[in-house]
């Protein structure tokens, strides 16, 4: 299972999204932390079960394990059809059962008028490109890298109505 992560980000050719390789690489050693290394159609249903309840007795989340659990998934169904490994398409990764899935969740708070008022009135100092990315998410309710990843023919000012434009680009994908 070990040898998974690097063949599947060659084939779906993201060896520079850095991202995306490390959540590859980390369910693999969510998998390494309690059980061997071994081909994935030798593993059984029951040691992922207990693969499951060590982490969740870990104190990891419900929906992290799912999370991880679908990328060994995605990566094993991955290689295994594109280098015809027949012997490994059959495996314990499938359809887990997650006990109390979800139930652990913690709704994230939002932040309250005073917060916002806060992050508002902070002005350009030191770092600011970091404070006027702030401001931008705060204005236009964009994400960290939608904001990051924009260039410079994606700001219009020429019209009546500014705009941005959020398209798909070289320095991030769109969600």
């Amino acid at each position: 299972l070990s040898e998974y992560p690097e063949e599947y980000i060659r084939l779906k050719g993201r060896a520079d999204d850095k991202k995306f390789s490390n959540e590859a690489r980390n369910a693999i050693a969510f998998v390494q932390k309690f059980l061997p290394d071994k081909r994935p159609s030798e593993y059984s249903r029951v040691e992922v079960r207990k693969l499951i309840d060590q982490h969740i007795e870990a104190g990891l989340k419900t929906q992290s394990i799912k999370r991880r659990l679908s990328t060994i998934r995605a990566m094993i169904n991955k290689v295994t059809l594109e280098l015809e490994l027949r012997e490994d398409k059959v495996h314990a990764f499938e359809k887990p059962d997650i006990p109390g899935l979800g139930e652990d969740a913690e709704n994230r708070k939002e932040f309250t008028f005073d917060q916002l008022q806060e992050l508002r009135s902070i002005k350009a100092g030191r770092s600011s490109e970091v404070v006027w990315l702030i401001h931008l998410m705060l204005e236009t309710g964009m994400r960290i890298n939608e904001c990051c990843g924009l260039r410079k023919d994606d700001v219009a000012l020429d019209g009546n109505t500014p705009y941005l434009r959020i398209n798909k680009n070289p320095f991030r994908r769109l969600k």
